[in-house]
């Protein structure tokens, strides 16, 4: 089965969401709700989403569609088309992680990557518990 990372952004970079404070916690409790089976690594910033599933390229797609479907009201305006890149292997696979969890950093978010709640991070470590 391949890995995708996958990404979407906001149109000219402006914010993702209307309110990213609000809503991004909101967002992320729709993507649970969503009970994707392939989701391996998500990671919400100031401008896009990135995440890593495990499945077809068509696949791929379809849960970026679901995504957007599932947010429409939180977005601050229009998104651009998702963005596929095959997962080359485990090494490649294995740079995606710190990079995922480095993103607020990359970005300039005043918030460290162990405290930055639109990433898997508190997922993965089972810090946070969604109600479905």
């Amino acid at each position: 089965m391949e890995l995708w990372h996958t990404n979407f952004a906001s149109t000219g970079r402006m914010p993702l969401l209307s309110n990213a404070e609000a809503h991004r916690p909101l967002a992320i409790w729709r993507l649970a709700r969503l009970q994707i089976a392939g989701l391996v690594l998500f990671c919400i910033v100031d401008d896009h989403l990135h995440l890593v599933l495990r499945g077809s390229r068509s696949f791929a797609g379809q849960v970026v569609s679901r995504i957007k479907r599932s947010w429409k009201g939180l977005f601050a305006g229009e998104t651009s088309d998702a963005f596929h890149r095959l997962v080359e292997g485990r090494r490649h696979l294995l740079t995606l992680i710190p990079y995922f969890f480095d993103q607020p950093r990359i970005h300039g978010l005043s918030t460290p990557a162990h405290q930055w709640d639109g990433s898997c991070f508190f997922d993965l470590v089972g810090a946070r518990h969604l109600p479905l």
